[in-house]
């Protein structure tokens, strides 16, 4: 049982909560993009990245170390989850990376609402796969 009192580990409690802060950090980035501070907003933006690829890898361990099962007990939102969140991931690398993505409003506002929708898909997961009511 992990710490925030569902029937998931601590480890997927800690991926939880380092997803959650790295969501943040980018809502943070955006604010600062809008009020033109761009080397905060490059700052955290990188940060968050780092927490999603940290975190990434953490969740591709613990899939292919047998916790696979939860993309036949939950199906289409496991695997749309994932395809999606390595869509955003690797966006957010070639952004820090300053490779291959150019950086306009319209290409980050997409990535944006990738992460989003990953990060939204995998809270659901989450939910679905250790909270017992």
């Amino acid at each position: 049982m992990g710490f925030l009192g569902t029937e998931a580990n601590q480890f997927a409690d800690i991926t939880l909560i380092a997803q959650a802060a790295g969501y943040l950090l980018l809502i943070l980035g955006v604010v600062f993009a809008k009020k033109s501070n761009l080397k905060q907003h490059i700052r955290l933006t990188q940060f968050a990245v780092m927490l999603g690829l940290i975190s990434f890898l953490w969740m591709s361990y613990s899939l292919l170390l047998g916790y696979q099962s939860f993309l036949f007990s939950l199906g289409l939102p496991a695997v749309i989850h994932i395809v999606i969140g390595i869509l955003a991931l690797s966006s957010g690398i070639l952004f820090v990376l300053n490779k291959f993505i150019k950086k306009t409003r319209t290409n980050m506002r997409t990535v944006f609402l990738l992460w989003t929708f990953a990060w939204t898909m995998g809270v659901i997961l989450y939910y679905s796969l250790y909270y017992n009511i």
